[in-house]
């Protein structure tokens, strides 16, 4: 699985357009669904660290800043991560959950969204499939995003960089969470689906990028239980 290049100016801007409201589309859910749906985005956003309008970097020139790294606006981030975080939160009333004791499939969920988070940062030109166009790559647009993450030299698909070459963001989660659920289930973390060496200290070992992912979806799981 490929990570991202994380650069400052992109978690220092503020949505030109404001909030992006939750109910907001063509969705139609469950009270339970759409009340993960919401946990989820909001943790999203806390670690996109897209701030709101009227903020410090509310200015003209943070917009710009973020839309000459990204080639897209800060509300369109928005709205698809709103789109992904429901579309999560769905696939978990009906999916099984990656432990038997989340019968609501809540913590599982808060791993979906953090692996595509952590490999991604939920970007346009690879949720939108362009990441895995031979022809797009070749583009001078490529040549300036593909510096934030080459999707594994175009081989790994969707916000969820799964070695399974699937076509709309539906597919490819479902799979993902399949390669999730079943690296949890033989190994107990994600190493399994992050494909990564461990690191040694001492006599120990741990694999740094499962635990990164599973260490901050269980922390914001947690965070909304009451």
């Amino acid at each position: 699985m490929n990570s991202f290049v994380f650069l400052g100016v992109a978690i220092v801007v503020a949505s030109q357009g404001g909030d992006v409201p939750l109910r907001q589309g063509t969705f139609h859910f469950t009270n339970s669904t759409e009340h993960l749906a919401s946990e989820l985005f909001e943790t999203a956003m806390e670690w996109m660290d897209l701030p709101r309008a009227n903020t410090p970097c509310g200015s003209k020139t943070c917009f710009e800043s973020f839309y000459q790294q990204e080639d897209e606006e800060v509300i369109t981030v928005r709205r698809r991560v709103r789109d992904v975080s429901y579309e999560i939160a769905t696939l978990f009333e009906t999916a099984t959950p990656f432990w038997n004791d989340d019968l609501a499939g809540r913590r599982s969920a808060f791993v979906a969204l953090s692996v595509a988070f952590w490999e991604t940062r939920f970007r346009g030109y690879v949720d939108d499939g362009r990441c895995n166009d031979p022809v797009w790559r070749k583009s001078a647009q490529a040549g300036k995003l593909m510096k934030l993450g080459t999707c594994d030299g175009g081989n790994a698909y969707s916000i969820f960089q799964v070695h399974y070459k699937c076509s709309v963001r539906s597919e490819c989660m479902q799979e993902a969470v399949n390669r999730m659920r079943y690296s949890i289930h033989y190994f107990g973390d994600l190493r399994g689906y992050t494909g990564e060496k461990p690191v040694f200290e001492g006599k120990s070992s741990y694999f740094p990028k499962s635990k990164q992912r599973m260490d901050s979806a269980l922390k914001a799981a947690k965070s909304y239980l009451h």
